[in-house]
């Protein structure tokens, strides 16, 4: 387990890191931990993003994400653009979703979250919730965000880095895991010693976050995405959150049989949760005058957060 040492949330380093220009010093954060992909220069990164992309058309994700040397590309192309976005959904759904993040002591499972969004996106949307107030200070336990994050690539490393950055750039308390496990091989006979371990976890969990990854778990293999989904909620505690967020349009749909179906359709189906919150479709479009060495990209998403029954 990777620990940080334990500080205030609303420490003034914080404060002025975060509540001046929050979405910039989230893009800030980004630049600074992938500071030697961005020097890598550009023929490079631009020859790893074409892979990337190509791969996405032929939605070959094994390759994109089973390949070490596009991950932390990946993560400079695709994720702080998603972080500001979550941000957004997470102000626009103030009510509900604002109390579970700012919570003192928070468990949160990032299942496909080895990109680190989930991550940067919890960290920042407790920051930016504290920043201003005023709090308790000093090395406080009760005030610990726990992250485990589970991904069938071999992410460790990028999400060690953003979380050192975190810690490193905006002081905030924070414990993180790591698994490499692809989830769609829970309960096979060759991942008992994973699925019991991600099971235990889930017992405690407050949160699990399923960012861009449901559509991918669905494409892959719709019985064992709906299997994994019914498990996930089996194991949650009562009154634990799902927050999904995908993309919308034809990413989204799925055949079963002679129809289509939205992905989001069948998990609002799912017996034994409620939907707490939800968007079929809605455009994030990025404010003027942000700085990232590539282009930030609109975003349309589906978004769903759920409760445990």
């Amino acid at each position: 387990m990777n620990k940080a040492h334990l500080v205030d949330v609303r420490s003034p380093l914080c404060q002025r890191k975060l509540s001046t220009s929050p979405l910039q010093a989230i893009l800030d954060l980004f630049k600074h931990v992938l500071a030697p992909e961005f020097s890598s220069g550009d023929a490079v990164m631009g020859a790893h993003l074409r892979r990337i992309k190509a791969l996405f058309v032929q939605r070959d994700y094994d390759a994109i994400f089973n390949t070490p040397a596009h991950l932390p590309v990946y993560v400079c192309e695709y994720v702080p653009s998603r972080v500001l976005c979550y941000v957004d959904l997470a102000l626009t759904w103030r009510a509900d979703l604002l109390p579970l993040l700012q919570r003192g002591r928070l468990s949160v499972c990032a299942v496909g979250g080895g990109a680190g969004s989930d991550v940067v996106f919890v960290a920042a949307a407790r920051a930016l919730i504290a920043s201003g107030t005023e709090g308790k200070t000093g090395d406080d336990d009760s005030l610990l965000l726990s992250i485990h994050t589970v991904d069938m690539g071999e992410w460790g490393d990028v999400v060690a880095r953003l979380v050192h950055g975190i810690q490193s750039e905006w002081e905030l308390p924070i414990a993180s895991t790591f698994d490499q496990f692809n989830v769609l091989q829970m309960g096979d006979p060759g991942s008992q010693a994973q699925t019991a371990g991600l099971t235990k976890q889930l017992t405690t969990t407050e949160l699990v976050t399923l960012m861009f990854t449901v559509n991918e778990l669905f494409q892959l293999n719709k019985g064992r995405a709906i299997s994994f989904m019914q498990a996930l909620l089996q194991a949650l505690p009562r009154g634990a959150h799902v927050l999904i967020v995908d993309s919308a349009g034809d990413f989204s749909e799925l055949k079963v049989g002679s129809r289509t179906f939205m992905v989001y359709t069948l998990l609002d189906a799912i017996k034994g949760w409620e939907k707490v919150q939800g968007h079929d479709s809605k455009w994030y479009r990025f404010p003027d005058k942000l700085s990232y060495p590539l282009e930030l990209n609109n975003m349309r998403y589906f978004a769903r957060l759920y409760r445990k029954l």
